[in-house]
């Protein structure tokens, strides 16, 4: 069984429906990002990208997803390590979903965020395809 429910974007609000896998991750252990906000932030708009940076920096890991039929994004950010092990089954709920990148962003002393910009490479190559 699994847990389809629909989610909120981070950044904006708007309405992503969630596949958790197994209901072994629970919904406060998952952060989604939408297309639109991806789409913004991939052009440094700010709050955007200052918000995906916010939410991501710090998590586990994120990973990076496209619906094969619409070619939309979204990023799924797993904000506990359970939810990171099992993030291949926490992704949209859409009829073909392609992971495109996953990855994390530390944060280390210095302001330095290794990851971010691998992150922020990810998204707007995956936005040109």
């Amino acid at each position: 069984m699994c847990d389809i429910y629909f989610a909120r974007c981070a950044v904006c609000g708007s309405v992503v429906e969630m596949h958790l896998a197994d209901f072994d991750t629970a919904r406060w252990e998952v952060h989604i990002i939408c297309h639109e906000c991806l789409r913004q932030a991939s052009f440094n708009i700010k709050p955007y990208r200052y918000d995906v940076e916010q939410i991501v920096a710090g998590a586990p890991g994120w990973v990076l997803w496209r619906d094969e039929r619409s070619g939309r994004l979204t990023l799924v950010i797993a904000s506990t390590m359970n939810a990171w092990l099992r993030r291949d089954g926490n992704h949209p709920n859409v009829a073909c979903p392609e992971k495109v990148a996953e990855g994390s962003v530390d944060i280390i002393p210095g302001g330095k965020w290794p990851g971010l910009n691998e992150l922020f490479d990810a998204i707007k190559k995956a936005l040109r395809e």
